[in-house]
């Protein structure tokens, strides 16, 4: 990963304003986990283009993973849904956002939304958290298994969305047990 953010930060040297390796740099802190960096990368395309959707999605998914930071991480994800409407992507953005706030309602009226128009299994897998907190068990488990038929596979996760898998499964087996 090193060499990759090393090959990457030389072409943003000698082009500050690449949009495409701004956004790689991201991804790339996210996976390290360096959640400050992956913001101000974010942040740095949101500079040469406030509206670009891909930025202000990551960034929102980004900065509600930091306690205190869900209200700011809600009005970029509205911002993008304002710029490119409803689709799934951020929809499923928006609904992690609110599960995380606790408002689950909101969650699960936003990852529904997306499951009708996405076959993104990582969208079925949040659906089923939100399902999971709503103690709506056997509908999760459903919601799992089509995430898995779509080709939800655990070790391809980001290491963030290893640990959520992780938690839904234990919860669907702690509640048929």
């Amino acid at each position: 990963m090193r060499r990759v953010a090393a090959t990457i930060g030389g072409v943003l040297r000698e082009r500050p304003d690449s949009i495409a390796c701004l956004l790689s740099m991201g991804e790339l802190m996210l996976l390290q986990p360096e959640i400050a960096r992956a913001e101000t990368y974010y942040r740095m395309v949101l500079q040469l283009d406030p509206d670009y959707i891909i930025a202000l999605n990551n960034l929102a998914w980004t900065l509600s993973l930091i306690p205190g930071r869900g209200a700011e991480a809600l009005q970029l994800v509205n911002r993008a849904i304002d710029v490119a409407g409803a689709i799934p992507g951020l929809l499923d953005t928006r609904g992690m956002i609110h599960l995380r706030a606790g408002r689950t309602a909101y969650a699960l009226a936003d990852l529904q939304e997306a499951t009708q128009e996405s076959e993104s299994p990582l969208t079925y897998l949040h659906y089923a958290l939100a399902l999971v907190h709503d103690d709506k068990f056997q509908r999760a488990i459903g919601m799992l298994e089509t995430a898995k038929t779509l080709g939800l596979r655990r070790e391809t996760l980001h290491p963030l969305e290893q640990r959520r898998c992780d938690e839904l499964t234990k919860a669907l087996r702690s509640d048929a047990g």
